[in-house]
């Protein structure tokens, strides 16, 4: 019997095992994770190497941070790439912030305090707001500055740019936690669904005085496995339309804004 628990056991885990990577990177940057994902995705050392380079947002990579890029097998150029950019954006930011001071404005300021969250600030009084400079959602597609991305994940730059109007940011880590959190509870559904499957097949061709408790113990995993499933999809709905209000946020704030 304990053989047989244990093996429900270790098929019900594979969903947690399958969604650590995602999970083990939620203490890096919006920046810094995009580089973690490009390398599970296995996009070649160049690309990500021209993405650093031009990268407007800061990856704010700490010691610990260095060790969990490395396990995630970011090259190790790429690491140091990203470590020069965060010092020449910082050097960006604090050049800024030095003209600022001299000229006392409270508009310029706020523009500092954007490039150094990765994105150029576009909540300048009296300035004019063009259709690229807001977001749009349709059809599954976010249209932003002129180009379209995916929603099935968040481009590292719309991060960054989401993440220089603190309203969008509170937005954004809802969608974060709530992502992660339905994609936790969609693997593990499954991995019971699978264990509880293998379970009723592996021991309804065995037999065995305990038949009834072997069946019921299949229905209890694949039960729980759908329930878990159906949380997971709920979660992450949720976490989109975190996501989408996040962008409406950005909207007004930069509409109202550009209207002081």
């Amino acid at each position: 019997m304990f053989r047989k628990i244990a093996l429900i056991a270790v098929l019900c885990a594979a969903g947690f095992v399958a969604f650590a990577q995602e999970a083990g990177s939620a203490s890096l940057s919006p920046a810094a994770r995009g580089l973690a994902d490009m390398a599970r995705g296995g996009v070649a050392e160049s690309v990500m190497l021209a993405f650093v380079r031009t990268s407007r947002a800061p990856f704010s990579i700490t010691a610990k941070d260095v060790v969990e890029l490395s396990s995630e097998g970011v090259p190790q150029s790429v690491i140091a790439a990203a470590l020069q950019r965060d010092a020449e954006l910082g050097a960006v930011a604090g050049a800024s912030g030095g003209v600022t001071a001299a000229g006392g404005g409270a508009a310029s300021g706020a523009a500092t305090g954007a490039a150094a969250s990765g994105a150029a600030s576009p909540f300048s009084a009296g300035s004019a707001v063009t259709e690229n400079q807001l977001f749009r959602m349709r059809f599954g597609y976010i249209f932003y500055g002129g180009k379209v991305y995916s929603d099935s994940s968040l481009d590292p730059y719309l991060r960054g740019v989401l993440w220089s109007d603190p309203s969008s940011r509170a937005y954004l880590g809802s969608y974060d936690r709530q992502r992660r959190a339905g994609a936790i509870l969609s693997w593990s559904g499954l991995g019971a669904i699978l264990g509880g499957s293998v379970y009723g097949v592996v021991m309804g061709s065995q037999s065995s005085t305990n038949s009834n408790l072997n069946v019921g113990i299949a229905m209890g995993a694949v039960g729980a496995g759908v329930l878990s499933l159906m949380i997971g999809a709920i979660t992450q709905s949720e976490s989109w339309r975190n996501l989408y209000n996040g962008m409406a946020q950005y909207n007004e704030d930069l509409i109202a804004g550009a209207g002081r």
